[in-house]
């Protein structure tokens, strides 16, 4: 089986080593990785971009709970203001509630304050360019260049605005999906996460009976904590106990979802795709009868989809790089094992409360389950541990290449060894369809990355 390595080389945009820009926007630790300083100065990179390129002198600000949200938010929103553009601040809102509000109103940028899924003591900055998409990166190089130039300031200083109207329009987009799920009932987990507020009352309009769990949006302090999309054992716990229709779980954002069903079932990024491509490809509305996955979506996902001739197109991980294969080819699915998942009929990113109420649509005409009898999933371990520099500088090299790629011929089994996007890890996923083989080659490679880091060479 084809091979697939992410090698671990220095992260780059626009030909260049970066400096604060990963896959995902700017995160990392409070205080450590991320600032006040920093976000000023991603302010005043956005403001000079926007009056370099003449678009809307206004941005719109979300952010999760976190408790540094606050002083993340109003530090980019100075900066901002300091070069003469408005801000708008939403307050508490999910990534995909910003990127759509960003794709209907004539602004310059929208930018989401969030560390996404990662623990509470880190924060990060997303930035959303006017139709509401994830900054590519040409935009990225150029904020990175004027975040350390020195720039004079804006005699005319932008103004600071605060309007609860955002939201409404962002929960009457949430309402439209579905019309009414009278009688369900539902459990919903927000991960103590942007949605905690927002989600519960939209599902309340629509007529479900919902049960709250993690929900409160004052302990931001615990943001992802044991909780959430990450870690669905009480969800799954609570559908089975109050004998509900469905469970849904966010992270901190509200980028990634996960589902249980009544049965406990727990589905996550590659069961989405697999029952959205046969209900889109049932109703003519799957364009080139296409769907995009990353290097590390499920073979067996690429294999049930070929049973109706539906074709899988792999992307490097991240979600910017699934919805820019979406967008360059005009279709319409894709997403991550993970639970990223891309509509663009309903956003322009992954909106994990929008595709949880799509998924209610499609159970309301065809049972879930149904869908999901004939998918079968390969057997897929992953492995996440920190290494030394001077590790991945080796696990770079021919020969630690042709070691991974010898292993995946010998054993036919697909290998991906890549560092992670958003943490300082590297992770390994082996896959197969042999548990006790796939166990024993990700242990033998393992044991040789762990050789590399002890004596510093393969």
């Amino acid at each position: 089986m084809v091979l697939l390595l992410q090698l671990l080389l220095p992260s780059k945009i626009g030909g260049d080593i970066i400096k604060y820009f990963g896959t995902d926007g700017i995160r990392g630790h409070i205080d450590k990785n991320i600032n006040s300083q920093i976000a000023y100065n991603v302010g005043k990179a956005i403001a000079y971009d926007i009056v370099n390129n003449n678009y809307p002198k206004c941005v719109l600000i979300g952010k999760d709970t976190r408790t540094s949200g606050d002083l993340l938010s109003y530090s980019l929103a100075s900066g901002l203001m300091d070069y003469g553009i408005d801000v708008h601040i939403i307050g508490i809102i999910s990534t995909g509630g910003v990127s759509y509000l960003t794709s209907i109103l004539k602004v310059g940028y929208g930018v989401m304050i969030t560390a996404s899924h990662n623990p509470p003591d880190m924060n990060g900055i997303k930035i959303m360019d006017r139709l509401g998409y994830k900054i590519n990166a040409d935009i990225c190089s150029r904020l990175e260049e004027y975040m350390d130039k020195d720039i004079p300031t804006s005699l005319q200083k932008g103004k600071l605005y605060f309007s609860n109207d955002y939201v409404k329009l962002y929960e009457n987009a949430l309402k439209s999906i579905v019309r009414d799920i009278n009688g369900y009932n539902i459990v919903i987990d927000t991960s103590f996460g942007s949605m905690g507020e927002i989600a519960p009352k939209v599902l309340k309009s629509l007529g479900a009976n919902v049960i709250c769990i993690h929900t409160d949006i004052d302990k931001g302090h615990i943001v992802n904590s044991q909780c959430g999309a990450l870690y669905p054992q009480k969800l799954r716990e609570e559908v089975l106990f109050h004998k509900c229709d469905i469970g849904i779980g966010f992270d901190g954002d509200a980028d990634r979802l996960v589902i249980v069903l009544n049965d406990g079932t727990i589905l996550s990024g590659d069961e989405f795709l697999y029952v959205m491509a046969k209900y889109l490809n049932s109703h003519n509305k799957l364009n080139a009868k296409c769907v995009v996955g990353t290097i590390m979506t499920n073979m067996g996902l690429e294999k049930s989809l070929a049973k109706y001739d539906i074709k899988l197109i792999r992307t490097p991980v991240g979600d910017t790089n699934v919805i820019e294969e979406i967008r360059n080819n005009n279709l319409s699915l894709g997403g991550e094992s993970s639970g990223h998942i891309c509509l663009p009929k309903l956003n322009t990113t992954c909106d994990a409360f929008m595709n949880a109420l799509y998924l209610l649509k499609i159970q309301k005409e065809n049972d879930i389950k149904g869908f999901l009898i004939d998918f079968v999933k390969y057997p897929q371990l992953l492995k996440s541990f920190p290494v030394s520099e001077r590790t991945k500088k080796v696990i770079r090299e021919e020969c630690f290449v042709k070691y991974i790629e010898n292993m995946s011929n010998q054993y036919d089994i697909r290998i991906v060894v890549r560092p992670s996007g958003t943490e300082n890890l590297l992770r390994v996923m082996v896959e197969g369809n042999d548990n006790k083989l796939i166990d024993d080659v990700l242990k033998k490679i393992i044991k040789k990355i762990k050789k590399i880091e002890k004596d510093g060479v393969m």
